[in-house]
C-alpha cells in the first residue's frame, strides 16, 4: 500500500511539473497540486481573439459586424454537401 501511495505521489508530482512548465508561471510554490490552474493558464495562451477582419468594404473592428461576416462563411464551409451518385 505504501509503495502504491508513493508511486501515486510521484505521478502527481510529474503531472504538476509538466503543467507548471507549460503554464510558464513561476509564482506558485513547489508542492501545489492544483493542476487545473496550470492547465487553465497554458490554455489561455492558446486562445486567440479576432480584433479586426477585412470585409468586402474594408477593415471591420466591431464584434457584431465581424460575426456577420464570419458566420455565413463558416456555415457554408461546414454545411452538408451532396455527393451525387458516388458509391463504393
Amino acid at each position: 500500500m505504501k509503495e502504491i501511495a508513493k508511486l501515486l505521489g510521484d505521478i502527481c508530482a510529474a503531472e504538476e511539473i509538466k503543467a507548471r512548465q507549460s503554464s510558464k508561471d513561476r509564482d506558485i510554490l513547489e508542492g501545489d497540486r492544483d493542476i487545473t490552474y496550470f492547465q487553465a493558464v497554458a490554455n489561455q495562451r492558446a486562445r486567440k481573439k479576432i480584433d479586426v477582419i477585412e470585409g468586402y468594404l474594408g477593415l471591420v473592428e466591431d464584434d457584431k459586424e465581424i460575426m456577420e461576416i464570419v458566420v455565413p462563411v463558416l456555415k457554408d464551409l461546414f454545411s452538408y454537401e451532396s455527393r451525387g451518385n458516388i458509391s463504393l
